[in-house]
Parts: C-alpha cells; structure tokens; sequence
C-alpha cells in the first residue's frame, strides 16, 4: 500500500503517466523543493490542503510537506474563498503554522464531533502528533494501556529486559557507525539503493532508534511507573522530531525499506449521529468505511469498542503468565535468542574493513538459507507421516 502524497504523485508524473494541468491549476512545492505538482486550490482543513486534479479527483496533501511558497499561496487562496464583505478568517489555529505540530496540547476539544474528529485525527497522523493520539481514547481506556504497560515492565526479568535494551543500543549504534558498509555490501546494497534520498532515509532511521533507545522506553524502573501524559510531555517531543524526519525523507524513496514510513490514512466523516457515525478510512489504493461509536466524548471504532475489556483481560492473563515457572522459562530462552542475535550483530560493530562486514552477512545469510532449508524438510517429512507415501485413502465410516 502507498498512500497518495505529493511526492507519489511526481513519481508517476515523471514515470510517464503524466499530469495534463487544469486550466485554473497552481504549481505546489514540497519542503525539499524537489518535486512540484499542478493541481486547483480546494479547500484547507485541519492542516490539510486539499486538491483537485484535471481528472476531478481530489488529494489531501499536509501543508508541512510543502515548501513555504506553497504554504503561502495556500494561505491567500484559502483568504480569498472566504465569501465577499466578511472578514477573512484564517484557518483554525495551528493548521498553517509551522512547527504547530509541536505543540503540546491536544489539538481535540473535550466535545469534538465526529467530523471533527476524523479531521483532527487525519492532521494528528500526518504529523504523529502523539498528544492528539493519546487524547484520542477516553480516560478510564487510557488507565488500561497505562497499567499494562506498567504490569509488563514489572513481569519481564531484568536479565532478559537489559539484554532486549543491549541489543537496541548496539543495532542504534550499527546503523549509525556502519551505514556505509550497509550500502556497499553486494546483497544488500541492491535492496537498499544506493541514492542520496536513500542514504538520507537510512540515516533519520538511525536517529529515530537513537531516540527510542535514548527515551524512559528502555528504562526498566521508569517504565514500570510509567505516567503516559509525562513520556509524552519530557521525551515524546524528540522521538517525534526523528519520526518526522524520516517521513520526510522516506517519502521520497518509495522503492526503499522506508518508503511506506511516511503513509498516513485519511479519515472522512459520512454520516454521523449523537452517538454513532461511520467514517471513510483511506489508506494508499484501499478504502474501507468502518462503524464509530462515542464513548466518554471520544469517537472510537466500535469493533474495538466492543472488544476492549475482554482484549485487555486477555493482555493481563498473558502478562501473569509471564510470572509462572513456564513464563520464566520462556524469558530464559529469550535470553539465548537474544545472545544468538546480539553475537552478528557485534560481529559486525567490529568490523574493520567492508571485507570483514561482507563475511558476516554472507555467514548470516548462509546460516538462514541453511534454516529455512531444514524447516522445509521438517514440514515435508511431518506431511508424508500424516499421509504416508503409499497409504491408501480413510474414509468416515
């Protein structure tokens, strides 16, 4: 799936596809000033600019990924189809500001209509606003994340979890020390790309990891007091930036392990009651509308709705599993999966020269060639116990 954005829409203009620009149509520049699109100014909404092409069709492209130009036309064509005699207002508030997204406050009221919701969550992803995101979920849902967010830190063992965080900062560490290497190894340079736009990605990765390992997450003791509101107050503000960094830069490498990064639905209202709506949800070519109930003030899907005590229960029975003698076993097999991993991976932190890092990945794509090839003998050979090779057919009496 790949969501319609800007920078997927120059693609197939300069695949061949072609674009024959509308009459009325202006010219639309993305941040990078890289890639441009003709296409008729709609409407603005909730940090989204809306534009409709020569074949009718209507996008939603976020006002952050434009240059500020672009911005501006839009922020003069908005004003203007404002009706005669009145006094322009601007769009909301945060919707054309640059860095709005960094704003700490929920960009949901605490009575936001339906409509109001499917837009505020559409600007809410596109820009990973996580304050808007958390304050999406009532607050007797949010306890219940929260709590087993905070019961899964106490079950794990201490062992098992610092081997999890080792791992995280050496990984953090290979992709930043090693990047070079990554791109000229002969397998896996090919699936990477060895473009600018590529290694540009590769390297907000770096950083978005670098984020992660560096935030409360890997901290035991803080993740089992864990205050949501404060993780996203103290340390959510830079994974955030990491994350946006690279959307930006994974949009424009679609071919890339990184380019759905930056895919973000789209949600439109199509009916709506006091307590029941159904929303369009479009990601990429797939559309599907889906059934919304209110619950507490917030607009959640009613599936979900539906299954979320029994899906929490369920999430604390596995946790308290984790505590008995066989959950303890299992984290004691975790821990050898986890030296098994970490051993490559600090064979290829010491690596020197792009001989010595080619010799790993070529011994790790031996040993998973060699895996993959017994666990196809595994299955063949359970297959011809079940059937046997010359057994005659059993039929119910």
């Amino acid at each position: 799936m790949s969501r319609l954005s800007l920078a997927t829409l120059v693609i197939l203009l300069t695949s061949g596809l072609g674009i024959v620009p509308a009459v009325s149509a202006e010219t639309w520049t993305d941040s990078t000033g890289k890639f441009q699109i003709e296409a008729s100014f709609e409407r603005v909404e909730r940090g989204l600019l809306y534009l409709k092409k020569d074949d009718g069709s209507v996008i939603a492209v976020p006002l952050q990924r434009l240059n500020a130009e672009s911005v501006a036309q839009a922020k003069r064509l908005y004003e203007a189809s404002q009706p005669s005699g009145n006094n322009p207002q601007s769009p909301p508030a945060g919707d054309l500001a640059a860095g709005a997204g960094d704003s700490p406050q929920s960009l949901l009221g605490p009575e936001p209509t339906a409509r109001e919701t499917a837009r505020v969550l559409t600007q809410a992803m596109a820009r990973f606003h996580l304050p808007t995101l958390w304050d999406a979920l009532p607050p007797r849902y949010q306890a219940d994340v929260q709590q087993n967010l905070r019961m899964q830190a106490d079950a794990i063992p201490a062992a098992t979890w610092n081997g999890v965080v080792g791992l995280l900062k050496n990984a953090a560490e290979l992709v930043q020390t090693k990047r070079e290497m990554f791109f000229q190894n002969p397998q896996l340079g090919p699936l990477l790309g060895g473009e600018e736009d590529a290694q540009a990605a590769w390297d907000a990765a770096a950083g978005l990891l670098a984020a992660i390992v560096n935030s409360r997450l890997t901290d035991q003791d803080a993740m089992k007091q864990l205050d949501v509101d404060q993780f996203i107050a103290q340390d959510a503000r830079d994974i955030r930036e990491a994350f946006m960094k690279l959307a930006e830069n994974a949009s424009s490498v679609p071919q890339s392990p990184f380019g759905q990064v930056a895919e973000t639905p789209t949600i439109e209202t199509l009916d709506e009651s006091d307590q029941e709506a159904t929303f369009r949800i479009t990601f990429g070519d797939e559309t599907t509308e889906q059934k919304f109930v209110k619950v507490d003030n917030r607009w959640l899907p009613a599936d979900m709705v539906a299954e979320w005590d029994e899906t929490i229960a369920e999430q604390r029975a596995q946790i308290a599993q984790m505590k008995t003698p066989e959950g303890q076993q299992n984290m004691m097999q975790m821990q050898l999966g986890l030296m098994m991993v970490g051993a490559p991976v600090n064979a290829l932190l010491s690596a020197k020269t792009q001989a010595e890092f080619d010799q790993v990945i070529d011994s790790l794509a031996q040993t998973v060639a060699g895996m993959m090839g017994d666990m196809q003998v595994e299955v063949e050979a359970i297959e011809s116990e079940a059937t046997g090779d010359n057994a005659e057919p059993v039929f119910p009496q």
